[in-house]
């Protein structure tokens, strides 16, 4: 892959829909994980939009895997 091409996949923001599809959650489950501190706060991208970072949301997957791999439990 090409740095560039890298570099807007890092940079890629998802909308709500698009990063709880990403995660395979329902919208308002992905609000609720970020009220919670869970998953990170969304980017405020103008008065009525915001979104996650790719990067962000994949790290928080890659956590997930890792507890998952220990035994760790949580809740939802």
């Amino acid at each position: 892959m090409t740095n560039t091409k890298q570099a807007n996949q890092v940079n890629c923001i998802l909308r709500p829909a698009k990063a709880a599809h990403f995660l395979g959650v329902s919208v308002p489950t992905l609000y609720r994980w970020s009220s919670q501190g869970r998953l990170p706060r969304p980017i405020k991208l103008g008065l009525r939009t915001s979104g996650w970072r790719l990067a962000d949301l994949e790290a928080f997957l890659d956590k997930k895997e890792q507890e998952s791999a220990q035994g760790a439990t949580y809740d939802e």
